[in-house]
């Protein structure tokens, strides 16, 4: 049985190795109160 979740795991990669990373930006786009999301790998 899976366990329930009240947020969305996103585990598409956003950024490439050493990009700078745009945080402001990340916030500004977020659209679900929480959420996981993989930054970078």
């Amino acid at each position: 049985m899976e366990p329930h979740t009240n947020y969305n795991i996103n585990l598409d990669i956003k950024y490439g190795h050493l990009e700078l990373i745009d945080v402001p930006e990340i916030v500004r786009s977020c659209s679900e109160k929480w959420f996981n999301q993989t930054l970078t790998f």
